[in-house]
């Protein structure tokens, strides 16, 4: 009878450990907490359901003179470009598919930024030597290319113009100088801003 015992004994704890090894089925899922997955499993790079769909580019304008004019050009920017970075796309001249369009700047080649400052709705440009080199008619050009470029930035309404850090005169759109900040008003109607292939240089 002890014998018997002991075997219906052991019997029955091979089933609970048997039943304990056994896997669960349920109907519904179940959410387990991110710690609890086994290594390898998740993929933090893949989007999640819910999540919207990165932006491919936002749109940032500069200014770049065509055959009639002053004209806003779209350039496709991976994020939203502030003044600083508008400024440096000018400066850098149009793209080879832009020139093939027309386009053209009257900032010198070499001018470089040596820094901008906002302050409310004032910006202060200050540009390298490579500025001075522009002739008169081509100043009054590239300021307005610039006035027209940072003042399409909210909440930049007019600028200041530095050289190398000292504040500089500039031409209005009727050739006048001033060290006043300038802003869109000096430069228009801008087709009379039109490059004169007939001009002295």
């Amino acid at each position: 009878m002890r014998c018997v015992r002991v075997v219906l004994l052991l019997t029955l704890a091979v089933g609970v450990a048997g039943a304990g090894c056994s896997v669960r089925t349920q109907s519904d899922p179940e959410s387990i907490d991110r710690r609890d997955v086994p290594f390898g499993l998740t993929d933090d790079t893949a989007p999640r359901g819910g999540d919207p769909t990165p932006a491919l580019g936002v749109d940032s304008v500069i200014y770049l003179f065509g055959p009639d004019g002053l004209v806003p050009v779209t350039r496709r920017t991976d994020s939203a470009a502030g003044p600083r970075r508008v400024l440096r796309m000018l400066l850098n001249g149009p793209t080879d598919d832009e020139t093939r369009l027309g386009l053209s700047t009257a900032i010198p080649t070499g001018t470089t930024l040596q820094g901008i400052r906002v302050k409310g709705r004032r910006a202060t440009v200050d540009l390298g030597p490579g500025f001075a080199r522009a002739t008169v008619p081509d100043r009054v050009r590239a300021i307005a290319q610039i006035v027209f470029s940072l003042t399409q930035i909210s909440p930049i309404a007019e600028l200041q113009f530095e050289l190398e850090g000292r504040r500089i005169e500039v031409p209005t759109g009727g050739g006048e100088l001033t060290d006043r900040p300038v802003n869109r008003a000096d430069y228009g109607p801008t087709d009379r801003l039109v490059d004169d292939p007939t001009r002295d240089s």
